[in-house]
């Protein structure tokens, strides 16, 4: 089942996106050359001023200072957003503490169940080419099935999750409305792991334990326009270090509800396994994400 939704979210959102990207790009640069040629025929308010200046009429002050601002534009200015999301998660895979190990696979119904608590959200400041972006989630997922077999009755799990992922971005390419980026950076990981075995032919049996790691991640995310107010949007990223191995995929759609704001859904697939100290996780978190995303 997790194969196949890798699978399915590399061959259709990252493809598809970088794909947008590269049209918008192509796109872009016609207009551009279109552009250029016009305004070989038309001359511009910068080069009458200069032809004044050039007949002992110099050009005002302000003319000038307008066409240095143009030609830096508001790249040079830093750019801020914050985007709270809502990541409806549920774990699949398996979890254990020591020898008590347990798999989980929760329906879509069982994941609104299983969420108690969360807080997601995502700040990044822009300037240039350069991005800093910081990614912080909280979650707290439980869940309880009743077991097949007769040593106990249910088994009910309790995973709590904090993630800090600190990322730096470079913009690959990027024309109008499209862009793709390269990231990188690292993922802090305290994970909690409680398991309580209902009583049947054994007594009941409570086991738990936390642990902390960073992993080291890169990868590439981007969007693109599809329609005036609406676009594409993407991530993926790889990596390791503290865990045996780590992935994640996201992929999206958001409309822009004004200059400023824009609201976005899509499906997160974050997967880690780490296998060290008596304490398994083996699996992925995964589900749908709501948002909002507002520039300042």
């Amino acid at each position: 089942m997790r194969i196949a939704k890798l699978i399915f979210l590399l061959l259709t959102v990252m493809p598809c996106l970088t794909f947008a990207v590269l049209a918008q790009t192509t796109t872009s640069s016609e207009v551009s050359r279109a552009g250029e040629k016009q305004d070989d025929k038309v001359p511009s308010a910068t080069s009458i001023a200069a032809n004044k200046t050039s007949e002992g009429n110099p050009a005002p002050s302000n003319v000038r200072a307008s066409a240095g601002r143009n030609v830096q534009g508001a790249s040079e200015k830093w750019e801020f957003s914050f985007a709270p999301y809502l990541w409806l998660a549920g774990i699949d895979g398996t979890v254990g503490v020591g020898d008590f190990t347990t798999e989980i696979d929760p329906g879509f119904s069982d994941i609104l169940n299983s969420l108690n608590f969360g807080f997601m959200g995502v700040f990044e400041a822009r300037k240039n080419k350069f991005s800093l972006i910081t990614d912080v989630t909280y979650i707290s997922l439980e869940e309880r099935k009743d077991t097949t077999g007769t040593l106990f009755s249910a088994l009910q799990a309790n995973e709590k999750t904090f993630l800090l992922s600190p990322v730096a971005g470079y913009r690959l390419a990027g024309k109008e409305g499209a862009s793709l980026d390269a990231i990188a950076g690292i993922r802090f990981w305290h994970t909690s792991t409680r398991l309580e075995a209902e009583p049947q032919l054994l007594p009941a049996r409570t086991v738990e334990s936390s642990k902390n790691w960073a992993d080291v991640i890169g990868g590439l995310r981007g969007q693109a326009h599809v329609a005036r107010r609406v676009s594409l949007i993407g991530r993926a990223d790889v990596g390791g270090g503290g865990s045996d191995y780590t992935y994640q995929l996201f992929g999206g759609a958001g409309i822009d509800v004004s200059k400023n704001a824009t609201l976005f859904a899509g499906y997160r697939y974050l997967f880690f396994k780490y296998t060290r100290d008596d304490f398994l996780f083996d699996g992925a978190l995964n589900g749908a994400v709501l948002g909002a995303r507002f520039r300042f």
